[in-house]
């Protein structure tokens, strides 16, 4: 079964995990600080961390923050990471994320999201969620026109919930 729910302090190893997986198969050389992740856990600086499941197995996670835009003056999410174990891609984990993000974004009248994405299989996933093209160097933009088409999808498991009933 899915479950999509939000990380607490006791998820930490299993974030740890996770996204220990996700910097080792991107190659990422970006040093990552373990006590950020912690911060974020326990609400000590900004951001949310949702924890994506088939049955008990935990299998993905998507980091997130919302934020005023000064400049802009508007509200605006930003995405920091999605990332779903190659298992279990392709079977709806990665959109239920997006899509559950996306909502409590406009639960928080966000009216764009923002994310960077330069590996060829996270933009043709983001192309497949009917995201708008990505500019120079991986960087994408919605705005609020595009935040409902955004993570649209027709559950490929015949699972009739949607990310509301699941989160």
């Amino acid at each position: 079964m899915l479950k999509i729910r939000a990380a607490v302090p006791d998820d930490l190893e299993t974030l740890r995990m996770l996204s220990g997986d996700a910097r080792a198969e991107r190659q990422d050389t970006v040093y990552a600080d373990p006590n950020v992740l912690a911060a974020v856990l326990e609400k000590t600086i900004p951001g949310t961390v949702l924890l994506a499941f088939s049955d008990d197995v935990p299998v993905g996670y998507c980091a997130f923050c919302i934020s005023g835009s000064v400049r802009c003056g508007r509200v605006e999410l930003w995405l920091d990471d999605l990332y779903v174990t190659p298992a279990y891609r392709k079977q709806y984990f990665g959109k239920l994320l997006l899509n559950t993000a996306v909502r409590i974004g406009s639960d928080c009248l966000c009216t764009a999201v923002r994310w960077n994405c330069t590996s060829p299989d996270g933009q043709a996933f983001f192309a497949r969620c009917a995201a708008p093209t990505p500019s120079g160097e991986g960087q994408y933009f919605a705005d609020v026109l595009h935040i409902p088409r955004l993570a649209a999808f027709e559950p490929s498991c015949g699972c009739s919930r949607t990310p509301k009933d699941v989160y």
